[in-house]
């Protein structure tokens, strides 16, 4: 790693599950593009945890900590590390999930070949509780100009994107404690920023158990209806049809909503 890393691949925890953490964590560090450093930000976790931490710490000189003695909550942790982040990208990677050993390369080879990309997602694939694998699905450019007002088309930890971008933006939005993600994708796109997906799959995701997508359906629904409203790109009919449509879907049964989500979701 360099003085001034090209990357910082940031992930903020709160007592994760540890097996998932360790996965998570060489999905990371066995890259194969290592000019990185690996911010993360411990959100007041307990006593394991900071064991944890410290043992990953000790065995990487990429990984960097971070930690907040009480926990501040996602999108406030998220901010911290930003402010902390020494590299000109920053790669964002959740703790219950797996990034593909070329992921990075692959994003930051995007970025040196477009000055103009400011955000850059991936395809992933979903693992459902019960084990099964989907592919979320990939759009064009021009595609994500009308679609990122709908719907997000980018999972958050598949994520890449300049840091200085995002910080002149505002960073993330710290009164949505849900779909803080989804918000800055819009405000960035109000502010012309030029956003692209990979098509093919880059990470797998945990829709089921402990994830926030599982947990906080619901607050996720009323985060994005509020999201579609201050941004209505699209305009107010098409950000009220789409919240509506999340909710209705929201309300099915988990293997039924699944399946429905990938319906409307395509390989580009």
């Amino acid at each position: 790693m360099t003085a001034r890393p090209v990357v910082t691949v940031l992930m903020a925890v709160y007592d994760p599950d540890p097996a998932q953490l360790r996965e998570a964590a060489q999905s990371i560090l066995g890259q194969t593009f290592s000019d990185f450093e690996f911010l993360i930000v411990d959100d007041g976790g307990g006593p394991a945890t900071r064991e944890a931490l410290g043992a990953l710490a000790g065995s990487d000189a990429r990984v960097r900590l971070v930690r907040n003695e009480a926990n501040l909550g996602l999108t406030r942790a998220l901010n911290r590390g930003l402010a902390a982040a020494a590299g000109t990208y920053v790669a964002r990677q959740d703790a219950d999930d797996v990034s593909f050993p070329q992921r990075l390369a692959r994003q930051v080879r995007a970025f040196e070949e477009r000055p103009e990309l400011v955000l850059l997602g991936a395809n992933c694939l979903d693992l459902g509780a019960d084990g099964s694998r989907r592919p979320w699905g990939a759009w064009s450019g021009p595609e994500l100009e009308g679609l990122v007002f709908r719907r997000n088309p980018f999972p958050h930890s598949s994520v890449m994107f300049r840091r200085a971008e995002v910080l002149a933006a505002g960073g993330y939005d710290e009164s949505y404690d849900t779909t803080q993600d989804f918000e800055l994708w819009m405000r960035l796109a109000a502010r012309g920023a030029r956003l692209d997906m990979i098509p093919e799959p880059l990470l797998l995701r945990r829709v089921g158990g402990r994830s926030i997508t599982a947990r906080r359906k619901w607050r996720q629904c009323l985060n994005s209806l509020r999201a579609r409203l201050a941004h209505p790109g699209a305009g107010l009919a098409v950000a009220w049809r789409e919240s509506l449509r999340q909710f209705a879907v929201a309300a099915l049964p988990p293997g039924l909503a699944l399946w429905l989500r990938a319906r409307r979701r395509r390989p580009r």
